[in-house]
């Protein structure tokens, strides 16, 4: 019995250390996440270095060619003294803002153009975009909770094949959105602006927070100033009001144009006046041909590199007749003899004319107008605006176009020899600051698709690379559907702004909110338009952990939507099929937690805060 007992004391005693050290591991698991544990600085450097150069390291694995081949030709471009920045959106096809340029510029300069350096700014981005969750936690006293989700973010799968695999920049927009709520967030109004400036200068699909800039921008106005005039009619309060309002809107627009300025102008060159493609004319028959192929053409200009009459009749859209700087401008073919005619087609590029006068004439000198037209441009050509001239029949040797008037901003200037230098300087004002509008409206047009391969609400409908011209619904275009149904999305996330305005969970969900919206309901997204709402749910765990789960679903749609149009890109197949089993399975899943998130967002903007319930419980009493 004495030994029993003592076998008894001696596993009792070996028992113990190791409850107490299991109880020790539990405790220390629970300071971590409960913050007391503070972790010191430079094990936060270390972590830091081991997380980017392990991400480095996955920029060895092969990219999607096709963009990889653009961004290293881009860079290689920007970095040869024999070429201008100004030629650099003429001759190349670049459908982004000239903020990432600069970095492909240093990664052509220093690193010849090669694909793991194209690939480090993205990696960077990534990893800035993980420190950024760990500053916003930091803020709340949940900073280990947000290392933790930092780290995460930087290995997630999904955003590891856009910059590490694909090669693409999405993480840098997904980044500067995430500051730019960060700056609202710690009430640095304007400078969230300026950050909302640069990534509108990244990449059009920054818009996607738009509707959130402005309300939070605006909610930061003196309007409790301007409501206690109302009540006490003190001048001296509605002046203070007006100028801290003037002072406000004069600081950030000033703000917001040097920022522009500063990007852009290196690659600012004065837009073409008309960029003219073809010039087609038929005769009188059902069956004609171009009567205009490869004949001699004349034009208002001399014929210098950039604007050749011939290239409006080679039959060659990647060249056209580009007129010069004044409103009116004119070309004109020569068919060889006296022709019957009833119709000319015009392929313009995005530089159009609104109003022009189609021209006949036997000899070049006396000419009779056959048509005019005020609203030119109305149709869309993939390459450009399409306008298809009909007229009555008439007989004719030449055939001309007078163009007079250009769209809506640049009609609102007459430019010729007599203009005065104010119109001529307004107008290269307004031509220089419309210019990323101009780049941004014509490359986006480059898949007008209701959706380019990305896996959404579209896709579920059988839309994938169907125009999105086509009718939808109540003879409305899928374009314009997209707009009403994000407009929605915009609405809801606005009433939460409003009605939670000092929620910091409610500011962040509403940027999940609005770039997940997007992605699923507006048309020409691509697959990895989804990325900048992961880096918002993620976020949105410190303050809800069943934000994990659109956060681990929609990190798995966006990787099988970009990991099935990479193999398919890479077979030179760069585009889904539209009954893809695959794809419409992870369509409807995306689509299935937008719609969860829509009642999520009604719950979460009626649900009572803290304060609202303490209210209730003192009334009560």
């Amino acid at each position: 019995m004495a030994t029993a007992k003592s076998q008894n004391k001696e596993g009792s005693k070996e028992k113990k250390p190791q409850l107490e050290k299991k109880q020790n591991n539990n405790s220390v698991i629970k300071r971590f996440f409960s913050n007391e544990m503070k972790i010191p600085l430079l094990i936060l450097i270390v972590i830091l270095v081991i997380v980017t150069v392990v991400r480095m390291l996955f920029n060895y694995l092969p990219c999607y060619k096709i963009d990889m081949g653009g961004y290293r030709y881009w860079a290689g471009f920007l970095a040869d003294p024999m070429h201008s920045f100004k030629e650099f959106y003429r001759n190349t096809h670049c459908v982004y803002g000239p903020f990432y340029m600069y970095f492909l510029y240093i990664t052509g300069k220093l690193f010849n153009s090669t694909e793991f350096f194209v690939k480090f700014w993205s990696v960077l981005s990534d990893v800035a975009g993980g420190v950024l969750i760990y500053f916003i936690s930091k803020k709340y006293k949940k900073q280990n909770i947000g290392l933790l989700l930092g780290i995460l973010y930087a290995f997630n799968p999904a955003m590891i094949f856009n910059s590490s695999v694909w090669g693409q920049f999405d993480s840098f927009t997904a980044t500067l959105l995430l500051a730019v709520v960060y700056l609202f967030n710690q009430k640095k109004t304007m400078w969230a602006v300026f950050a909302y400036a640069v990534a509108a200068l990244t990449k059009p699909q920054s818009i996607a927070i738009f509707p959130m800039v402005v309300v939070l921008y605006f909610k930061d106005f003196p309007w409790k100033k301007f409501a206690e005039f109302k009540l006490s009619r003190e001048r001296a309060l509605l002046k203070s009001a007006i100028l801290e309002t003037i002072k406000k809107l004069v600081l950030t627009t000033a703000g917001c144009m040097l920022i522009y300025f500063i990007l852009v102008f290196p690659f600012y060159k004065e837009t073409s006046f008309y960029f003219l493609k073809e010039m087609e004319v038929y005769g009188n028959t059902q069956t004609a041909s171009n009567l205009a192929q490869k004949v001699d053409f004349k034009s208002s200009e001399d014929e210098s590199s950039s604007n050749i009459a011939g290239y409006a009749s080679d039959m060659d859209t990647n060249t056209a007749w580009s007129s010069g700087h004044s409103s009116k401008q004119w070309i004109y073919a020569d068919l060889g003899k006296e022709t019957d005619i009833n119709k000319v087609t015009l392929k313009w590029g995005w530089e159009y004319a609104k109003k022009y006068d189609i021209l006949v004439s036997d000899d070049s000198v006396k000419w009779k107008v056959v048509h005019s037209e005020a609203n030119g441009g109305s149709k869309e050509d993939y390459g450009g605006k399409l306008d298809e001239v009909n007229f009555e029949p008439v007989k004719a040797r030449y055939v001309k176009l007078e163009c007079k008037n250009r769209p809506f901003p640049y009609g609102l200037f007459d430019i010729n020899e007599n203009t005065s230098s104010i119109t001529k300087a307004a107008y290269k004002f307004t031509d220089f600051y419309f210019w990323l509008v101009h780049q941004y409206s014509t490359s986006l047009n480059d898949y007008p698709y209701a959706t380019a391969n990305g896996y959404n609400f579209w896709m579920v409908q059988n839309r994938q690379t169907s125009s999105d011209k086509e009718p939808f619904l109540l003879g409305l275009n899928c374009l314009v559907w997209g707009y009403v149904l994000w407009g929605v999305v915009s609405l809801f996330a606005i009433a939460l702004l409003i009605k939670k305005k000092k929620s910091a969970m409610a500011l962040y969900y509403s940027g999940y909110f609005l770039t997940s919206g997007i992605f699923v309901f507006a048309t020409k997204m691509h697959e990895r338009y989804l990325l900048p709402a992961i880096v918002f749910a993620t976020i949105c765990i410190l303050w809800d952990k069943r934000m994990i789960i659109p956060s681990v679903i929609l990190s798995a749609c966006c990787l099988v939507n970009q990991w099935q149009v990479y193999l398919r890109g890479n077979e030179d197949r760069p585009w889904m099929e539209p009954n893809n089993k695959l794809a419409m399975f992870i369509a409807w899943v995306t689509l299935i937690v937008m719609l969860a998130s829509v009642v999520y967002t009604i719950w979460l903007t009626i649900k009572p805060s803290k304060n609202e319930n303490l209210k209730v419980k003192r009334v009560a009493r």
